[in-house]
């Protein structure tokens, strides 16, 4: 009973925000019983809470070491090693946990939460379902598991999950968020703006709520409401990185580039590190027509993050507007491996082939855009563009018109169909007259 009292106490002025005390007593309680594995387990919960990770893994693992057989502790272990980086330990703590302990819905769900750290996203989601058969009713572990379904790009599944958070838990504003999110990445972007205003009325300072709706804003071309959620996050919260690069977003789609690159770079005084902020920078360079910095910007961000086909695509995109066209068709074909149904890789790829004279195989890259993306409009006329070149002018007429049924206000289409109509009737009277001449 008295280690009981011992382990309770602190743990309740640790509630009570009263943390440096909740530490102060577990020091005490060791002093007193140094191989009291809760005091340690407590304490390191405690570090966790001040986000004193370092600590609090030596905390736990002094835990362990006085009672290896105690999941509590493993789990624990695992969420300290997360919240440092050190993902594939963690993952074997939680594994250590369900090892002692199969039946506990949290270190399953733990375990998952690791998992997607991995980017492990098909395991983790085993690990969601996992801790639904345990216990169905848990409206957080349905939000994990949408969460996970959302990276795998399931989204309509993502959705019934997020829905039936809702249903379990009507307060719950992450559901809310993922929900939004879901219905965005599905393009039902009012019914997604509707889902993070519920999200912003339950919980006003929401940072995920306000830049959700401005990505949504963004997608709606309501560029102006856009740039004021991102602004509104970042005054919640100056350390997001996600906001900024929202804002820089959103000053972007307002034409607004030399703003958007300071946007981006005060993400990177954040994190140096962060990937998308690079790339924003990259894309305004470009708008900028300062290929060179775009080039270094990208050729950061593949340092980076390497397998990504959008990053590829870029760096294609100012290698090419640079007419180093094969390097710009080897960027390309790696974004194509790394993503087959990519149409405008494939679209892309055919402009580089086509500049360099590979006329056939330019061809078979616009076919494959247009595969994937019927309604694909400049595909239909650079398709037309290689016909062309390949003497193939009344298929050309084709693409053209084509192009113009999909968008009759771009003056180019109109154009090259005039020019392949007219190649049309030269050849026509080419032919005529070489008939005539040969006749007996």
């Amino acid at each position: 009973m008295q280690q009981r009292q011992y382990a309770l106490y602190p743990d309740t002025l640790g509630k009570l925000e009263r943390k440096q005390e909740a530490l102060d007593f577990y020091e005490r309680t060791l002093q007193i019983k140094p191989g009291f594995a809760a005091a340690y387990n407590g304490k390191g919960n405690t570090f966790r809470s001040l986000k004193r990770d370092e600590e609090a893994l030596i905390a736990y693992e002094c835990a362990i070491h006085l009672d290896s057989n105690n999941a509590i502790y493993h789990d624990n272990a695992g969420l300290a090693l997360c919240n440092l980086g050190r993902y594939q330990e963690a993952l074997t703590a939680h594994e250590r946990a369900l090892q002692l302990d199969s039946s506990n819905v949290i270190f399953h769900k733990n375990k998952g939460l690791a998992l997607r750290k991995l980017k492990c996203s098909e395991e983790a989601l085993v690990a969601f379902e996992q801790a639904l058969q345990l216990a169905p009713q848990s409206a957080a572990v349905h939000i994990n598991k949408a969460d996970t379904l959302c990276e795998l790009e399931r989204n309509e599944e993502a959705l019934t999950d997020y829905k039936r958070a809702i249903e379990l838990d009507p307060t719950s504003v992450a559901a809310y968020i993922g929900k939004g999110n879901a219905l965005n990445e599905m393009q039902f972007n009012e019914e997604a703006l509707e889902a993070y205003e519920y999200a912003i009325g339950r919980d006003p300072i929401s940072i995920a709520a306000y830049i959700g709706k401005g990505h949504v804003l963004n997608e709606l071309h309501r560029n102006e409401e856009a740039l004021a959620a991102f602004e509104y996050a970042v005054e919640l919260n100056p350390a997001s990185l996600a906001a900024y690069t929202g804002k820089g977003d959103a000053l972007s789609e307002l034409q607004r580039h030399e703003e958007a690159l300071v946007a981006y770079e005060e993400a990177l005084k954040l994190d140096p590190d962060f990937v998308p902020a690079h790339n924003g920078i990259g894309n305004m360079l470009y708008k900028l027509k300062q290929y060179q910095e775009a080039l270094d910007a990208y050729q950061q961000v593949l340092q980076l993050d390497p397998n990504d086909s959008i990053f590829h695509s870029n760096m294609g995109r100012v290698l090419y507007a640079l007419e180093r066209n094969k390097e710009a068709l080897a960027a390309y074909e790696r974004a194509i491996q790394l993503n087959p149904k990519d149409a405008l890789a494939h679209f892309n790829k055919g402009n580089a082939l086509w500049r360099l004279d590979r006329n056939v195989g330019a061809l078979h890259a616009y076919e494959r855009a247009i595969q994937l993306a019927p309604n694909f409009a400049a595909a239909y006329d650079s398709k037309g563009n290689a016909l062309r070149c390949l003497n193939r002018n009344n298929e050309a007429l084709v693409a053209y018109e084509r192009a113009i049924q999909l968008n009759p206000n771009d003056a180019a289409f109109h154009n090259n169909k005039g020019i392949a109509f007219l190649l049309t009737m030269v050849w026509g009277m080419y032919f005529s007259i070489k008939n005539v001449i040969r006749r007996p």
